[in-house]
């Protein structure tokens, strides 16, 4: 069982987001405001590139309540082929995405807009999944299957042995967080926009941060981050601090993304 931030424990969550909902016309997708605001991003009881812990502030933004799924896939690419690995229904999530891919539909999805879209920022992904906590898990300090779509017969401590689907399951099969955003922890892997940079919360500044392309390695790379841990993920890369780099042209049938609309109408 993993072991608490604070000793504080988490409210109850509400059945109902704590800010109004907008549905996309485009898309299907119904995305919930999320109010500006301040917390402590980063944990020093995990991996270390969590650390340092650090204060983060944001300004309000919309955040998808779902990861992005097939059937917004073909409402938004058309005649582009579904790449997903797990083609069950439209309400699947999109998996085996590259982020270039992810930047692909976002670019065609803008077109047809008067929004602006984009992937969320990391400091904007974990505030999202946080929603008020500062646990390891948005419900608390460990979790169980019954939350979330991972590989729940791994890693539980003295927690009970959980189930393991071995796949992808529907947009919203658990409940939401306080903030009404589901899937926050595992289904897929979500990628942000933040390129990944191992030292980055030394230097992160402490609004809006965005750790911005500067070259890519050696072998010509660029590694962005992917936050929340998939359906055959272990707890310990579920958590609301946990970081992963991965190369923005791979694909993994275990990656996808959430979206987030920009509050300013451009015209």
């Amino acid at each position: 069982m993993m072991a608490a931030q604070t000793a504080a424990a988490p409210a109850a969550m509400p059945s109902q987001p704590n800010g109004p909902t907008w549905p996309d016309p485009v898309t299907g997708l119904e995305f919930v405001w999320i109010a500006q605001g301040c917390f402590q991003m980063g944990s020093a009881q995990g991996d270390g590139d969590e650390e340092p812990i650090h204060a983060v502030c944001l300004r309000g933004f919309w955040m998808g309540q779902h990861e992005v799924n097939q059937l917004a896939w073909q409402r938004v690419m058309g005649e582009v082929a579904n790449p997903s690995r797990f083609q069950k229904g439209g309400d699947y999530p999109l998996d085996s995405i590259a982020w270039t891919v992810a930047q692909q539909f976002i670019q065609r999805l803008n077109a047809r807009s008067r929004y602006r879209f984009r992937l969320p920022t990391e400091a904007e992904w974990e505030y999202g999944c946080r929603a008020g906590s500062q646990t390891p898990f948005q419900f608390g300090n460990a979790i169980h299957s019954g939350q979330a779509n991972f590989n729940g017969e791994q890693d539980l401590g003295n927690g009970p042995q959980g189930r393991y689907v071995g796949s992808t399951l529907p947009v919203g099969s658990f409940a939401a967080n306080r903030f009404g955003l589901f899937d926050m922890h595992g289904n897929v892997y979500e990628w942000v926009e933040d390129v990944y940079r191992e030292k980055y919360y030394q230097e992160s500044p402490r609004n809006n941060p965005l750790a911005a392309p500067v070259a890519a390695d050696q072998k010509g790379v660029i590694q962005r981050v992917l936050r929340g841990g998939a359906w055959y993920s272990s707890p310990h890369h579920l958590r609301c601090a946990a970081r992963y780099g991965g190369d923005e042209t791979q694909r993994d049938h275990g990656r996808g993304f959430r979206l987030v609309r920009e509050p300013e109408v451009p015209f």
